[in-house]
């Protein structure tokens, strides 16, 4: 698993007393056993109240039905059990819909939301060994660039101030980036 740093330094952090703390005096409050990189109070309000009181809406696992897992077979153009092993920061976890299935899979997940709906999504996953939840900026990540394999993001972008800096910071993460000849505008 990635370790997390800061997202304003890139400071490797320690857990003290109940906050991730850098060597420069920066501190991250861990709420809930969610470490928390931004106030809970912004945009995505709303999506977490959502998630909060829908918690189950959306998982195969409680539906019954796959549809969620052909989505992301459908979107990664390849089925799921390719994940084994591989390193993966999923933006807007929501309540887990798509981490349920990326844990499964055998990745180590990463997970991020903006919003309190990482309670939602840590209540459905638990705890495991190849996941960690953040609740974070998809600018402002806690975790050094170029660190996954993969990064997914499903239907987030959208819901962004600003779609192009979105994806900027996506791109970032990947590992892939710096095997690539694409270069972000």
């Amino acid at each position: 698993m990635i370790d997390y740093i800061s997202p304003q330094t890139n400071s490797a952090l320690t857990e003290n007393q109940g906050f991730l703390v850098s060597k420069e005096g920066e501190k991250f409050p861990i709420v809930n056993d969610i470490p928390r990189f931004v106030e809970s109070n912004n945009y995505a309000s709303a999506f977490g109240l959502q998630w909060k009181t829908f918690t189950k809406t959306q998982l195969d696992s409680q539906v019954g039905l796959p549809v969620t897992k052909d989505r992301v077979e459908r979107c990664l153009g390849h089925p799921l059990n390719n994940l084994k092993d591989k390193s993966l920061l999923e933006v807007g976890c929501g309540a887990g819909r798509f981490t349920e299935l990326l844990v499964d899979a055998g990745a180590y997940v990463h997970a991020v939301d903006l919003s309190i709906a990482v309670e939602a999504n840590l209540e459905n996953i638990g705890k495991k060994l190849n996941y960690k939840i953040a609740q974070a900026s998809v600018y402002d990540l806690p975790f050094p660039d170029n660190s996954f394999d993969i990064v997914f993001c499903l239907g987030v972008i959208q819901h962004t101030p600003d779609p192009e800096k979105t994806i900027d910071a996506l791109w970032s993460q990947s590992k892939a980036r710096w095997n690539s000849c694409y270069r972000p505008l």
